[in-house]
């Protein structure tokens, strides 16, 4: 029956142990991220927080937003690899949750 088969796959989405979400920025607005990963949360299990900018350093404010959050792992790349290459490091340092689903954002997105 197709709709036991969806209300399977609501069930799921409905449990955020499922789901990864991972965020690319490039030279992000502080601000903002804090604002998304707030608003994603309560949604997913872990948020992988991809810095795609090609400087070392992440901004004070940026790491201040980040300490309120204990699902945020934040990566350097400290290089521009592109949105997909960026993408692919998360998955990675990621692989060590059991996760069915994946939220892909960008420091534009929108909840």
């Amino acid at each position: 029956m197709i709709t036991s088969g969806l209300s399977k796959y609501q069930n799921h989405l409905k449990d955020p142990m499922t789901t990864v979400a991972i965020l690319i920025a490039y030279h992000p607005d502080p601000i903002k991220v804090v604002r998304l990963i707030r608003c994603i949360q309560q949604s997913v299990h872990t948020i992988c927080l991809v810095d795609n900018t090609e400087l070392e350093q992440i901004s004070v404010t940026l790491a201040e937003g980040l300490d309120e959050f204990d699902c945020v792992r934040y990566v350097s790349i400290a290089d521009n690899l592109g949105i997909a290459g960026a993408q692919n490091r998360a998955l990675k340092e990621l692989s060590d949750i059991d996760f069915e689903y994946v939220l892909f954002l960008d420091q534009d997105s929108a909840p």
